[in-house]
């Protein structure tokens, strides 16, 4: 029961930094197109 809470925990922090670095790419994307 102990390492599940930790795998989903895991997970949870994988997918946020997954989002996070999509919205990063967003982010450069638009600045080299302001260019």
């Amino acid at each position: 029961m102990e390492w599940e809470a930790k795998l989903e925990a895991f997970v949870k922090r994988i997918k946020k930094f997954k989002k996070m670095n999509r919205d990063l790419l967003k982010v450069e994307k638009m600045k080299r197109s302001q260019r």
